[in-house]
C-alpha cells in the first residue's frame, strides 16, 4: 500500500470488547512509548477509563482526563476506551445491545468536547461478543442464551446511538473483515506512518493473530448451546447488519 503525510486526527476508541478491540487495546498498552515517539500520544483503557470516571462521576474531576488531552498538545490523541459502551456484563440485555451505550457515551461525549475528531467502533456476530465478554455475567440468566433472540439485537442501531453522541466526529467501525489483507491498512489508517511500521513487527502480527480469532463452533456450543445452524443465520443477520451500516452517513467501515 502507498504511504502518505497524512496524519490521523484525535481518535477516541469507544470498543466494543471484541477480539478485534481487545487486540487493539493490546497493542497500545504494549506501544505507548512507540507510538509517543512517531508523534501519537496514545492511552490504553486502564488508563483512559480511570479519567473518564473521574471526569463524568458524581464528583466530577477533569484532572486525569484534561492531563491525557494535554499529551496531544503537539501531538496526535488515541484514548482506548475499552468499555465505553457499558459494563461487559451488560453487553446484552432485553433483545438490546449495550444498554447503558447511550448514557455513557452522552456523558463522555460532554467531558471530552470538541477534542475527539474521529470515534471508532470495533463489532462482531453478536454470538462471538458474547465468548469475549465475561462469560459467567451472561451465561448465568435462567433458560441460557435464545438464538431468535440474539437474531434481533441490531449493530446498526448502537452506530445510530454512536453518531447521535458524537454528531461532530468522523465515525469508524471496525468489524472482523478489517483484517481480512493483514495488519498493515487498519493500523496505519489508525496510527499513520507508525502504524504501517508496526503492521511489519512482533507487535503487529500478535495484533493480527488476537484479532482474528474466531470461535469455533464446539466452543460456541459449550457456553451458548447454539448449534451450527443457529450460529450461520446469525453470521448473515451479521453480514446484513454490516450493510445496514455501511449505508450511513458519515460512517465508515472497515
Amino acid at each position: 500500500m502507498n504511504r502518505s503525510s497524512k496524519e490521523p486526527p484525535h481518535t477516541l476508541f469507544i470498543g466494543a470488547p471484541t477480539a478485534l478491540g481487545h487486540a487493539l487495546n493490546a497493542l497500545v498498552r504494549g506501544q505507548t512509548v512507540s507510538l509517543g515517539s512517531a508523534g501519537v500520544a496514545a492511552h490504553p483503557n486502564k488508563i483512559v477509563t480511570y479519567a473518564l470516571r473521574a471526569a463524568i462521576g458524581d464528583r466530577p474531576d477533569p484532572t486525569h482526563l484534561n492531563a491525557l488531552v494535554s499529551t496531544a498538545s503537539d501531538r496526535h490523541l488515541f484514548l482506548s476506551a475499552l468499555f465505553a459502551l457499558g459494563r461487559p456484563r451488560t453487553a446484552l440485555r432485553d433483545n438490546e445491545l449495550f444498554p447503558e451505550a447511550e448514557r455513557m457515551l452522552g456523558e463522555i461525549s460532554a467531558v471530552l468536547g470538541d477534542h475527539v475528531e474521529r470515534v471508532v467502533l470495533a463489532i462482531e456476530p453478536v454470538h462471538h461478543l458474547l465468548l469475549s465478554v465475561e462469560r459467567e455475567q451472561v451465561f448465568s440468566r435462567p433458560g441460557g442464551v435464545k438464538w431468535d433472540a440474539l437474531y434481533e439485537v441490531s449493530w446498526a442501531d448502537l452506530v445510530d446511538v454512536v453518531a447521535t453522541c458524537f454528531g461532530g466526529a468522523e465515525l469508524v467501525v471496525l468489524t472482523p473483515f478489517s483484517v481480512g489483507n493483514g495488519a498493515a491498512p487498519i493500523l496505519y489508517y489508525l496510527f499513520g506512518n507508525k502504524g504501517f511500521d508496526l503492521a511489519s513487527e512482533a507487535a503487529g502480527e500478535g495484533f493480527l493473530r488476537a484479532a482474528q480469532r474466531v470461535p469455533v463452533p464446539d466452543e460456541i456450543k459449550a457456553h451458548t448451546g447454539l448449534d451450527r445452524v443457529a450460529c450461520d443465520l446469525l453470521l448473515q443477520r451479521f453480514d446484513e447488519d454490516v450493510a445496514t451500516i455501511s449505508r450511513r452517513s458519515r460512517v465508515r467501515v472497515f
